[in-house]
């Protein structure tokens, strides 16, 4: 059986529509039920590989890197890092099993940043900086940021995905300054203004 041109011609647009589609957090998969302590990422979290973030970051190297990526499971406090000493991600397992596939998928990206930064040789934990001032840090959250505006949340829910509770406030504040979310104060109004907006409720 032939196909007339036509035909053929939206079957190979819609083929290339497909190619073209950025992958994203609906096209990966999180396993939770985890039972062991210890696996590789890619038994946990499948189809990162294809995302265009992830593989910006190890480019070539992307899958063989995720495939051989050491996971720890923990029980404790804490959510997700990455232990320099053991090239391992650390995930917490009330977290993996509880938390929103939304959090920990944008953890998990985030994380991946850290890992690329050790196979470079970077110092993850430079205490000469501030958390929310480290440039490991800022690295990391700018690139989850992106990555969370893609797949479409608002400015809100990225400076809800940034408080963690090892920050204050203010270095929230500054957290969201630093990775280009810039939060919005709203400042109390000065006398002048208060008596501008009360004339103006009076003519009303």
């Amino acid at each position: 059986m032939s196909l007339n041109p036509c035909a053929l011609f939206s079957i190979m647009e819609a083929a290339l529509v497909m190619l073209k589609r950025q992958h994203g957090i609906n096209d990966v998969y999180i396993y939770r039920d985890v039972g062991r302590m210890q696996c590789l990422f890619s038994d946990i979290f499948i189809g990162f590989d294809r995302l265009e973030c992830v593989r910006r970051m190890f480019g070539k190297e992307t899958l063989p890197i995720l495939t051989n990526l050491d996971v720890r499971i923990f029980d404790g406090e804490g959510y997700m890092w990455v232990d320099p000493d053991h090239a391992a991600l650390m995930v917490n397992r009330h977290y993996l099993e509880n938390g929103s596939k939304r959090d920990i998928y944008l953890d998990a990206i985030h994380e991946l940043v850290h890992v690329r930064q050790l196979l470079e040789g970077k110092q993850l934990f430079d205490e000469r900086y501030k958390y929310v001032n480290r440039p490991t840090e800022i690295e990391a959250y700018k690139i989850a940021v992106k990555e969370g505006r893609r797949i479409g949340m608002n400015k809100e829910e990225l400076e809800e995905y940034l408080k963690v509770d090892w920050i204050s406030k203010e270095e929230l504040e500054r957290l969201c300054i630093n990775v280009g979310l810039e939060k919005q104060i709203r400042k109390k109004p000065t006398k002048k203004k208060k008596i501008k907006m009360q004339k103006k409720k009076k003519v009303k």
